[in-house]
């Protein structure tokens, strides 16, 4: 995770305690781990640690980097079925008014974001996701990433009065998120783990560059340094 102040979160290669035990330990118990184990909970950690108080409420972008969670993969390919689209280097913007947006924002890779905004009203004002970017990213495996577009509200909006259907908690955090897996083809989870291992073991920078204009357009481009 990393933070650019006053501007945005960064995430990549989440991985929840749960699961991670899991992998290392299958025979542990809940006791085992630590307290601090939610995603939107050290996310807020990071963001309250370096940015100043003057600024903790202008907070405009969520962005989950080089997905390869495979629920998330499987919305985000039924996200573009929907519209006869496809992943590309150009962006394309779900807003939150349909279908495929609520989808992909209760992802594993997006929820959290909206635990995030949910749990710290107090701190960062009444705030809510309008839109997410999907495009493919500049790796080998040119996977996916979501960036998502924070925006003020001026009151908190009701529920439809409608809208009886029970609402299903969203899953937080990334817990199915390989640490250091490599980035797959949309679609695709890798089954070894070889390019992961081999950038654990020398170290390296991982640089991301994103800019979004006034439309909506998002460009992304990585690299390793």
């Amino acid at each position: 995770m990393s933070v650019l102040v006053g501007v945005s979160i960064i995430v990549q290669n989440r991985i929840g305690p749960v699961e991670a035990m899991r992998q290392l330990h299958p025979d542990f118990t809940l006791g085992e781990l630590p307290a601090l184990m939610r995603s939107s909970d050290i996310m807020w950690a990071m963001w309250e640690h370096a940015v100043p108080a003057s600024q903790l409420r202008e907070l405009q972008i969520f962005a989950s980097l080089t997905i390869t969670n495979p629920t998330t993969l499987a919305l985000i390919s039924h996200a573009f079925g929907d519209m006869g689209g496809e992943l590309g280097e150009k962006a394309t913007v779900f807003k939150m008014d349909t279908e495929q947006g609520k989808a992909l924002l209760s992802s594993p890779n997006g929820a959290g974001f909206a635990h995030f905004l949910i749990q710290r009203k107090g701190q960062l004002g009444l705030k809510r996701i309008f839109s997410v970017a999907v495009v493919r990213s500049s790796t080998s495996w040119h996977s996916p990433c979501m960036v998502f577009v924070v925006e003020d509200l001026e009151k908190p909006v009701p529920r439809p009065e409608d809208d009886t259907a029970p609402v299903a908690e969203p899953v937080d955090p990334n817990d199915t998120e390989m640490m250091d897996a490599p980035a797959a083809p949309l679609g695709h989870v890798p089954a070894e783990n070889k390019h992961g291992r081999r950038l654990a073991k020398r170290n390296f920078v991982r640089m991301h560059t994103f800019t979004l204009d006034a439309r909506g357009n998002v460009t992304l481009f990585s690299s390793f340094e």
